[in-house]
């Protein structure tokens, strides 16, 4: 394979300059040079696609871990191995973009960017999603078992008959250099489509899969921070409203907003003891090899994560939620140099309120201890 006389079809710098994703991740503290490689090759395919979508009138709108990158600081993004669309297409238009990105790249030799379609083993029931797998190039030595130079990048396609609002977001990512462009859904409803993978089954992630919430997670907790503005917040609450009901519907469920809340809350609940859960503590190890190393945590930073979250949703429901969330984040900040202090407001906060004492085992961490009072009262 000549990359070299295939380069025109590309459409970012990385194939031309494939060390480009190695320096972007040591900027943010990402080593692992697969995960470097791949996060680059999902914007150039994403670049792809977007381009093919438009030709053919077809809709489609990122999200997932690639998108989150775009609304996020350089040194807060992760990696990530696949690109997640939400598209009001149908299959048969699905397969024809997926047809058409084959005869783009036709002057390879096979396996390599030929979309190759696949049926999960175990389907979630109620899930619309189309999952195509495309072989592409490794261009920094990566070889699989069978000494072919390649990786594998997932193309899933979310369909819906209802499409949320969108907008075009320019940002830099850390795998590329120089701006990058996608189609994403405005911020409300991207982090409602990530809080719906968070509801209890059969509407969230199913639980064989628990090794997925942690990147849900750890990309809501960030996007959070980058939601400002009255406005938005109650956006917030309308998008999470409109994206349960609809998943709710996919699998049969009439359940209303409220129930699966207080499902998801229940579910972040099991996430905040990762303090004391063994198996949890595993899968956000794991889950933290996908980050720069700014952004790994420990398992009490990852139990405020979860309380963040649990604290948010209730600020989406309230009339004043931008304040009461600018209020806790403002909070935070200034408990954070001084724990010892910050022990002594809180825990006098949480004794005068309550006949429960608060956790030993947060004294050292006066940011997750407000988060814990703020989501549990």
């Amino acid at each position: 394979m000549n990359l070299a006389d295939h380069l025109h079809l590309f459409k970012t710098g990385f194939p031309s300059n494939p060390e480009s994703a190695l320096r972007g991740g040591e900027k943010i503290g990402l080593r692992n040079r697969m995960m470097c490689e791949v996060s680059a090759w999902c914007w150039e395919l994403d670049e792809q696609v977007r381009t093919l979508a438009s030709e053919l009138g077809l809709r489609v709108a990122l999200m997932g871990g690639t998108a989150a990158q775009l609304r996020l600081e350089l040194i807060e993004q992760r990696g990530s191995a696949d690109d997640d669309y939400l598209t009001d297409a149908t299959p048969d238009q699905v397969g024809r973009l997926m047809v058409a990105f084959a005869h783009r790249f036709k002057g390879f030799e096979a396996p390599y960017f030929r979309p190759e379609r696949k049926v999960p083993r175990l389907p979630t029931p109620g899930l619309e999603l189309l999952t195509y797998e495309v072989v592409v190039p490794s261009l920094l030595g990566h070889t699989d078992t069978t000494g072919l130079a390649k990786h594998v990048v997932k193309l899933e396609f979310h369909l819906t008959k209802a499409m949320p609002p969108t907008e075009d977001v320019t940002g830099e990512v850390f795998a590329l250099e120089g701006p990058v462009t996608s189609t994403l859904p405005t911020l409300p409803h991207q982090i409602a489509l990530k809080l719906a993978a968070l509801a209890a089954e059969p509407i969230g992630i199913p639980a064989r899969r628990d090794h997925d919430i942690p990147k849900q997670i750890y990309d809501v907790d960030r996007l959070l921070q980058h939601l400002t503005g009255g406005g938005v917040w109650i956006d917030l609450g309308t998008a999470i409203n409109a994206t349960l009901i609809g998943e709710a519907a996919k699998v049969g469920l009439d359940d209303e907003p409220p129930e699966i809340l207080d499902g998801m809350k229940g579910r972040l609940d099991q996430w905040a003891l990762v303090t004391d859960d063994k198996r949890l503590k595993e899968l956000t190890r794991n889950a933290a090899a996908l980050t720069g190393q700014a952004s790994r945590v420990g398992p009490i930073a990852w139990r405020g994560r979860a309380r963040r979250i649990q604290y948010a949703l209730h600020c989406a429901y309230e009339t004043d939620g931008a304040v009461l969330w600018a209020k806790a984040t403002t909070e935070a900040a200034r408990l954070a140099p001084d724990p010892a202090a910050g022990w002594r407001e809180i825990g006098d906060r949480w004794r005068s309120e309550r006949s429960t004492k608060p956790p030993p085992l947060l004294k050292a961490y006066p940011t997750e201890l407000l988060f814990e009072y703020l989501a549990t009262q």
